[in-house]
């Protein structure tokens, strides 16, 4: 694979990561707005209501934030590894943001100071992955040829499994 057609996937992946993560998190894997739920509350204290679900922690709920960020750290290095790592941070803590006023803005979610921790934790998390296997592949295009066929896989299972769970 050429340089330029590995960047080239890795756009294509990051659009299609970005789509799924938007529709997974403000609309909730809906197709129709009148299945979403009605909520506008804020929440800011972390770890706490909407963390709990019939006085359980919701375990299930806060890892699923922090893992649907990992990729986001990932591809933003595939994208451009000029970026400082304190930007990539930023940039990945204001899309959680952004994200949470939507769901206040819509009255369609929670927005929850926990989401936005775990989410910007789980983007830290896939810039850390991608500076330690970084250092295991002797350059970066056999890097960045071994992320986008992982993440090519990664995305088609995703899609499969979304379509399974959507239709199931």
């Amino acid at each position: 694979m050429r340089s330029s057609t590995i960047q080239k996937l890795a756009v294509t992946l990051t659009t299609v990561y970005l789509f799924f993560l938007f529709w997974a998190i403000i609309f909730k894997f809906q197709f129709s707005p009148a299945y979403l739920p009605n909520l506008q509350y804020i929440n800011l204290i972390p770890f706490a209501e909407s963390s709990f679900q019939t006085g359980d922690f919701n375990t299930l709920e806060v890892l699923g934030n922090f893992i649907i960020f990992i990729p986001f750290g990932i591809y933003l290095n595939l994208l451009s590894s000029k970026l400082p790592y304190w930007k990539q941070i930023l940039l990945i803590a204001a899309s959680s943001l952004f994200v949470e006023v939507l769901q206040f803005i819509f009255s369609i979610g929670v927005t929850d100071i926990t989401d936005l921790i775990t989410n910007t934790l789980g983007g830290i998390t896939g810039i850390l992955l991608y500076l330690l296997l970084k250092k295991y592949f002797a350059n970066k295009l056999t890097l960045h040829k071994y992320l986008t066929t992982t993440a090519t896989i990664g995305t088609i299972l995703t899609l499969i499994l979304t379509n399974i769970m959507l239709v199931g």
